[in-house]
């Protein structure tokens, strides 16, 4: 189901606070978009998807911590594609010298017919591995490390970049749906 709350009396430093709480209350996901509604006012309208189980007690939360005066309940077909998930040690060198090794979790996506749809490495995985980088002095961009990761994970297992050499070594995979 697809919940959807408009308000425009709500500051936008406590939405993060709202989010975790929906979520941890039971919803799937959460977004948040800003709007302009009449008399041109600012306007955040929130959408909930979450199990219709969970409607009343998500529509309680929003009512006494928003103060929404009511909310959209839409009835929605979701679509899952399946999602295997591959576990890699993500190895960089710098010539011979091992510099960081990383557990990193690549999502591959498969469409309808169970095809490769897409590939996402996971962020917060190279995020860690940037901010170590970082703390050694070792400048790589977040994005190019995303893009190797997944071009290895696709391929040859093996990239460069600048004067550093990156391995992937698999270590497993796993199904989610």
């Amino acid at each position: 189901m697809l919940m959807l709350v408009n308000v425009d009396h709500v500051n936008g430093e406590a939405l993060p606070y709202f989010i975790e709480s929906l979520m941890a209350k039971g919803a799937q996901n959460v977004h948040v978009v800003q709007a302009i509604t009449k008399k041109g006012r600012w306007e955040f309208l929130i959408f909930v998807d979450a199990p219709e189980e969970k409607i009343d007690p998500l529509g309680d939360f929003l009512v006494s911590e928003l103060g929404t005066i009511g909310l959209r309940v839409f009835e929605t077909r979701h679509v899952k594609f399946a999602i295997q998930i591959l576990w890699f040690q993500l190895i960089i060198r710098k010539g011979e010298q091992e510099l960081y090794r990383q557990p990193v979790r690549v999502k591959l996506i498969r469409n309808s017919q169970g095809e490769m749809g897409s590939i996402k490495a996971e962020y917060e995985d190279l995020q860690t591995c940037i901010k170590q980088l970082q703390h050694m002095e070792v400048e790589f961009p977040l994005s190019a490390l995303k893009q190797l990761v997944e071009h290895m994970a696709l391929q040859e297992k093996r990239a460069v970049y600048k004067d550093l050499s990156l391995e992937l070594q698999a270590v497993e995979e796993v199904e989610t749906g």
